[in-house]
Formats: structure tokens, sequence, C-alpha cells
């Protein structure tokens, strides 16, 4: 969906046309990409179901700046946010967008996308299997190393300052 704020405009929010969601209960992505220069703004939206007038209320806040100082460039924020909606049921839905900001002439899309994997979830089941593989490396190294220790050729030398 493509919009555009202006500060003249009397009617600040914008309202999509209905659309379906369809497939079974999954998460939304929210992706809100501007034109932002050296301003701000703060995008309150509301997923709203038609069909039982229920609505998901949030907010995201963009902002992007960047300048030169002592020869130096420098940026900071960015022009685009993503958010994800957990659990959004299958159904007929319209978005509210009402932005705030002082600029005028800004321009700005929201893209929702359902059912979007998420990568870090994979990366937690990866830490979570290897816990128990880094405690049983973490013993057997103890263990060894201190039976090493022992012998004419340890694993781990202590350090002797008075050799030198």
């Amino acid at each position: 969906f493509d919009f555009r704020y202006d500060i003249t405009d009397t009617e600040k929010s914008r309202v999509t046309l209905p659309f379906e969601i369809t497939g079974r209960t999954s998460n939304v992505r929210v992706r809100t990409r501007t034109d932002l220069d050296n301003k701000w703004a703060f995008f309150a939206m509301a997923l709203i179901n038609a069909d039982k007038d229920s609505a998901l209320d949030f907010g995201r806040e963009v902002g992007y700046y960047h300048g030169v100082d002592g020869g130096e460039s420098w940026s900071e924020g960015s022009r685009d946010d993503t958010v994800y909606l957990p659990s959004v049921k299958p159904g007929s839905y319209y978005l509210r967008v009402e932005p705030e900001t002082d600029a005028s002439g800004v321009a700005y899309t929201i893209e929702l996308t359902r059912d979007v994997p998420r990568v870090s979830y994979l990366l937690y089941a990866w830490t979570l299997l290897a816990l128990p593989f880094l405690w049983v490396w973490f013993r057997r190294r103890s263990f060894e190393t201190s039976r090493w220790q022992e012998s004419d050729h340890p694993w781990v030398a202590e350090d002797d300052d008075d050799d030198e």
C-alpha cells in the first residue's frame, strides 16, 4: 500500500481497502518503507479484522539522519522498519495507518506478508541442541587436561617466570 503524508491534510489517517488473509493462523510481517531524510515519523497502525471488529494495535517509529561532522560522514537510524505480528487468524482485514511527523510530503509504503519464516528461531534451536555437546566437550577437555598435567608432556604448561 502506497501512501503520502502532508501536514496540510485534514484527515491524517489512511485506511486500506479490505483484503483477505488466507490459510492457517500464522505471523504477519509489516514492513514500512519511507523516503525520510534527516526526519522522523511515528506510524500508529491497526490491523483490523473486518468480520469480528477486533484489532491489533501497534506503533512503529522510523527516523533517518545523516551528515558530515569534522570531515567525517555519519548516519543514524533507517528509512525502513519491520515488525512481526504473531498469530493472525485468517479472515478479512483492513489496515489503518496514522502517521505523526513534523515533515511534509513524506511518501511511505506499507507491505504485509503472511507466514514469514523466522531465521532467529532456527538459530535458537541450533544453540539449544549444541549445549549438551559443548558441555560434554568441556568436561572431557577438563578431565584430559588434569590427567596430562601429571605427565612429562602436559597439554597446558604452567608459566615459570623464574627461568628468564
